[in-house]
């Protein structure tokens, strides 16, 4: 495999195909001849309920045990989490938190890392947004219809390129039918929320036309009004500057996609096209600087399955998966005045082909290649030129098991490239760059007992710098500062360490982790004590001080815990998690990151009687006093957070004279109106979550 990495970063991707093939089906006929007598079936195999992640390359999905580095959220546990954003709707997992910029923009944050380093995608191809850039853009994926949404962290995850460091969050969408149907079916769903102001509609309907094609129509519509918050809303000051409601929280997010399948026989299985048009409106609710920010995206996308005949192609691969997408996005800050501030425009291109094995033995495993391509510009109160990019990679993922050992590896070697078609800030044109990116995974987990497991994964990886890091220069009001881009940055490495025990035993299921990701040249914003002066919409000067993005070394470690207990009719659950963050080099070394959060316990109490479900949960928030004092932002550095308690509570009923499918709920959000402020935003002082806040829905399927 070493000489396989040496020719992928001297002579490109494109010549190590021959030699990647040939190491798997070398590694595959050398299983088959030893799989010639049956491997004996272990007594200590875990055997858990088992998940389908999609974004698996295995064959069929991954079927993932517990000690597995990955999470899911789908069904009435999607529904209830549902929130307005995509990080306020994953930010009850443990390990994952949200950027948490207003109601309308909320990224998801992996063990404590975010933008760049967390990959977001829809159906397993790039979401093709701005959200990475900065932490006031929308994540432009659809929840609202989607099947589950998978959090992967390891080898799984980092077959989909370095932008996928910290892990991946892939929202399954349902626009391209992926099975045979009889009959016509429907979901849809309405709710309405106090606090917010909210109403939520959703739909999709699938229909059969022939035994062989079914086509798909869905959307959704989510509008809210400013969100009311608990406590009156004070300025530095001490001014207050909101009083019941927190000014520009309005949002307002549509989609509607129509897609359509063709079934086969043959080899082609399955034939699929859907397209979507995304918008939302939303405000920042910033009261020194109340911008509305208006996007829009666009999506194309397909997907084949192609299934082998008899032992397979070349006697080792089953069939070929195939994704395509092609997405335009673009998004302008409007200012109080009606005036365009910032404009983002982007497009991107992307092709993913897996090829899965057919199982040897006790080995399966699956190669494949992915190709990017794209554009972006940035105009406005900062300039990111017109950047072309490129990235073509190959990855491969294989999986053993022997007895009560499974084994996992993954390897992909990635060149990419970035082309700037502009001069910069003063006329200045920038460099191109280009990274030769290698990264390696591999696991190992250990069933001593029946139903438990213990797991031990490693990771090697590297991180080519974003189009942000590297070309942006200009005023971004989003993060208080002057941010001036490096385009000398190097590529970022890390290496991590995780420790997981995970099992089964009667009623109880449990789960724990522990972590270390070392970083060597962590890319991130530093001050220099300088500052800038910029003219603001009114004509008015402001000093800003000045970010450089530079590169030292950082760690990362945390612990996620948890554990649940089904009964006949009562339920519990409880988790936590805690995750710490420093520089070690660089003239911070010893600073604590900013913005991380702190560690947070959960409780969760069910009830089901009949068609009557009862909720009751409670979420602890620590106080986050691990802060950065390099961090200086409005001439203050990173304050501490106070800790907050949220309670919620649920009943969701099923009439027993309507349709199995008809489901009422009704529920409370943050029962006792806490004050809650969220240590990862850049506007915890600016912008507490929402109050009490009572909920009514109603969904019907058939």
């Amino acid at each position: 495999m070493q000489v396989v990495f040496a020719l992928l970063v001297r002579g490109g991707v494109l010549r190590a195909i021959p030699l990647v093939f040939g190491v798997v089906a070398g590694l595959h006929c050398a299983v088959a001849r030893a799989a010639g007598a049956d491997v004996p079936a272990s007594g200590t195999e875990l055997r858990l309920d088992t998940v389908t992640i999609t974004a698996s390359p295995l064959s069929g999905g991954d079927d993932v045990s517990a000690a597995t580095p990955v999470s899911v959220l789908r069904g009435d546990a999607l529904r209830d989490a549902q929130r307005g954003n995509l990080g306020a709707t994953l930010s009850g997992q443990p390990g994952v938190q949200s950027s948490a910029y207003g109601a309308g923009a909320g990224r998801p944050i992996i063990r404590g890392m975010d933008s760049s380093r967390v990959r977001i995608a829809e159906g397993g191809l790039g979401v093709g947004d701005v959200s990475a850039a900065s932490p006031d853009h929308r994540v432009a994926a659809d929840s609202f219809n989607a099947a589950q949404v998978e959090v992967l962290r390891g080898p799984a995850a980092l077959l989909y390129g370095s932008g996928a460091i910290g892990g991946l969050v892939n929202v399954v969408p349902t626009r391209i039918p992926l099975e045979r149907i009889d009959a016509p079916q429907l979901d849809a769903a309405v709710s309405a929320a106090s606090a917010e102001r909210e109403t939520t509609t959703s739909f999709g309907m699938s229909a059969p036309a022939g035994r062989d094609f079914v086509w798909r129509a869905e959307g959704f519509r989510d509008v809210s009004g400013d969100y009311s918050i608990a406590k009156p809303l004070r300025a530095a000051d001490g001014s207050i500057v909101a009083q019941d409601r927190l000014p520009n929280s309005a949002v307002t997010t549509q989609s509607g996609a129509l897609g359509g399948s063709w079934f086969g026989d043959g080899l082609v299985r399955s034939l699929g096209v859907a397209v979507q048009r995304y918008e939302s409106d939303y405000g920042i609710p910033n009261y020194a600087d109340p911008v509305t920010i208006r996007l829009g995206r666009t999506r194309v996308e397909s997907r084949a399955e192609l299934v082998a005949p008899g032992n397979g192609w070349l006697g080792l691969f089953s069939g070929a998966r195939v994704k395509a997408g092609h997405t335009e996005y673009g998004h302008a800050e409007i200012s109080p005045d009606g005036s365009a501030g910032a404009r983002f425009i982007s497009q991107s291109n992307e092709l993913r082909v897996e090829l899965p094995q057919r199982q040897i033995g006790g080995l399966d495993g699956a190669v494949g290649a992915s190709f990017e391509g794209g554009s972006v510009r940035g105009a406005g109160e900062g300039v990111l030129p017109r950047t072309n990019s490129s990235s073509a990679a190959l990855f491969a993922l294989e999986r053993l098991r022997i007895g009560a050992m499974r084994y996992e590896a993954g390897a992909r070697a990635e060149h990419t490239a970035y082309r700037v078609g502009e001069p910069g800030t003063d006329d200045i044109q920038p460099p191109d760059r280009s990274f030769n990116l290698v990264t390696g995974s591999g696991a190992a987990f250990w069933s001593p007992l029946a139903g438990q497991e213990i797991g031990l994964t490693a990771t090697l990886s590297q991180r080519a710098p974003s189009v942000q890091e590297l070309y942006f220069v200009g005023a971004h009001p989003a993060t208080f500062a002057y941010e001036i881009g490096n385009a000398d940055l190097g590529r970022e490495r890390s290496r991590n360490l995780e420790l997981s025990y995970a099992g089964r035993d009667g009623q109880w299921r449990w789960k724990t982790s522990a972590y270390e990701n070392r970083f060597k040249g962590y890319i991130h914003g530093a001050f220099d004590g300088t500052n800038t002066a910029v003219e603001g919409d009114d004509g008015e000067t402001e000093s800003l001080a000045n970010l450089r993005y530079r590169q030292d070394d950082a760690r990362f470690r945390g612990a996620e815990a948890e554990a649940e207990w089904q009964g006949e009719a009562w339920r519990l659950r409880w988790w936590g998690d805690l995750v710490r963050a420093v520089l070690t080099s660089g003239p911070h070394a010893g600073e604590n990151l900013p913005r991380i959060a702190p560690a947070r316990l959960g409780t969760q109490v069910g009830w089901r009687k009949g068609r009557l479900d009862l909720t009751a949960d409670i979420v602890g928030v620590l106080r986050q006093n691990r802060v950065s004092q390099s961090d200086i932002r409005d001439g203050e550095p990173e304050s501490q957070t106070p800790g907050h308690v949220l309670v919620g509570l649920r009943a969701q009923w099923q009439p027993r004279t309507l349709d199995p499918d008809m489901t009422f709920w009704l529920a409370v959000r943050n029962l006792f109106d806490a004050d809650a402020r969220v240590a990862t935003s850049f506007l915890k002082d600016r912008a507490p979550l929402a109050g009490r806040s009572v909920v009514v829905g109603a969904r019907f399927g058939f």
